[in-house]
């Protein structure tokens, strides 16, 4: 692939050929194997993937915020989380500038590790009661998704072309396997009533362990052939005219489905990002004895996963059927965030949760396949950017309104964020009605 068609009802694009044509995959060479170096590196990369996941603390922390460090409720959801979404969304653009035209992914990545192994210091040692120490954990931890964008475009880099479906499906599996082993840690852990300090000393384990993973595949890389785009420097396409960026937008929003399903990807993704956000809080309140968080969430995430191999299974049956099934998992998500946050009982919520990510994942990787099939693949990386910053400039902007604006009860805010996913079904399936699928 090397040049890019915006959008074959439009003009021909106007964007540089060779500035587009830098990705690791447009330049792999199918006629040479892959080399042994590069497979240290695809297996390096598994594992920073499955290491940087296992998280015992997770699904505990309100509850370790609550009891251990004797922070008030009030404060943890409306003054501690919102740092997160706030570090992320003001942060995304300078990292991805950074890594695209100046550092590289290979810094941004291990930058993202360290970054992550420092929120768990200042958390574990911070002094009791004190707030700064915590909100300055999550913003940290906020920078550190930030540079997601870049690990996942660092992987797109240096796996082949022949095996991008397999490896990334690796990564992804690792990543899963990983969440459920931490869950299951923190369980068993709490269950024994074992001290916090085991929680983070497991999880800073797991970080050094995956800075030192990503540290061989970057060695590797640079030991073996040169096959594809260097990950450790800049090398980003360059718009140098007005018209070549219009034809960029163009290609990212090229038809009214496609905007719909953009539309649809960025207010579920924050809400659904804000329902995990204040989920340990919602368990806390609800039962403070509950200790099943860990294996629960890890439940969820399976059954996630599940929904993405239908997804996989039968694509085109789904598609066909992508705006219906819209509606209906955007209502079917709301009433069940609903009920997971006004019911009293801890095992209806249990259920609820699971079920919503059953719901969300099916619906979203359809979205992203409806999206996916109609851009160009050369730019669904920028797609992906500009999706992500809407959504975290809405996310930030809910967690401020249901925060420190209106000071919302945990309970006051699941069943606002299901009003937004009923009322966004409610309109899919106005918009289903006048629409047809381009």
């Amino acid at each position: 692939m090397n040049s890019v068609e915006i959008d074959s009802s439009s003009a021909s694009s106007r964007v540089p050929n060779d500035d587009l044509s830098k990705s690791g995959q447009d330049t792999d060479d199918e006629g040479h194997a892959m080399s042994a170096t590069t497979r240290v590196a695809c297996l390096a990369v598994v594992a920073v993937a499955a290491w940087q996941s296992v998280s015992p603390i997770e699904t505990y922390m309100h509850e370790f915020l609550a009891t251990d460090k004797m922070i008030a409720n009030a404060d943890i959801t409306n003054h501690i989380w919102p740092a997160y979404s706030y570090a992320f969304m003001f942060t995304l653009i300078p990292i991805v500038y950074l890594s695209e035209y100046w550092t590289g992914y290979a810094f941004i990545t291990a930058l993202a590790l360290i970054l992550r192994l420092c929120t768990t210091f200042l958390q574990e040692f911070s002094p009791m009661a004190a707030l700064w120490p915590h909100q300055s954990a999550l913003g940290l931890f906020g920078i550190a998704s930030a540079c997601k964008v870049s690990f996942k475009s660092f992987i797109y880099v240096i796996v082949p072309r022949r095996v991008f479906f397999a490896i990334t499906g690796y990564v992804r599996a690792a990543n899963l396997v990983a969440h459920v082993l931490g869950g299951t840690i923190g369980f068993s852990l709490r269950k024994h009533r074992i001290s916090w300090v085991t929680f983070y000393t497991i999880q800073q384990a797991c970080l050094c362990a995956a800075l030192f993973a990503f540290g061989i595949a970057v060695y590797a890389l640079q030991k073996g052939p040169r096959q594809h785009a260097s990950p450790t420097r800049p090398f980003a396409p360059r718009i140098r005219s007005r018209a070549e960026l219009y034809d960029l937008v163009h290609g990212i929003f090229p038809s009214r489905l496609v905007n719909i399903w953009s539309v649809w990807i960025i207010v579920a993704h924050a809400v659904y990002g804000l329902v995990l956000v204040n989920t340990s809080t919602l368990f806390f309140n609800i039962d403070r004895n509950a200790h099943l968080n860990g294996v629960v969430v890890s439940c969820a995430r399976l059954c996630a996963a599940g929904a993405a191999v239908v997804v996989a299974r039968c694509p085109r049956r789904l598609l066909d059927q992508s705006l219906v099934l819209m509606t209906t998992g955007s209502i079917s998500t709301g009433l069940l965030i609903a009920l997971a946050g006004l019911t009293t009982h801890i095992t209806t919520s249990y259920a609820s949760l699971i079920a919503i990510h059953a719901v969300f994942e099916l619906c979203f990787c359809v979205g992203n396949g409806v999206v996916a099939s109609r851009i160009p693949t050369s730019i669904r990386g920028i797609a992906i950017f500009v999706n992500t910053l809407f959504c975290l400039i809405m996310q930030s902007a809910l967690q401020f309104v249901c925060g420190p604006l209106l000071e919302l009860s945990v309970h006051s805010k699941f069943s606002t964020f299901a009003l937004i996913m009923v009322s966004l079904g409610t309109v899919l399936a106005i918009t289903a009605r006048c629409t047809r699928p381009a």
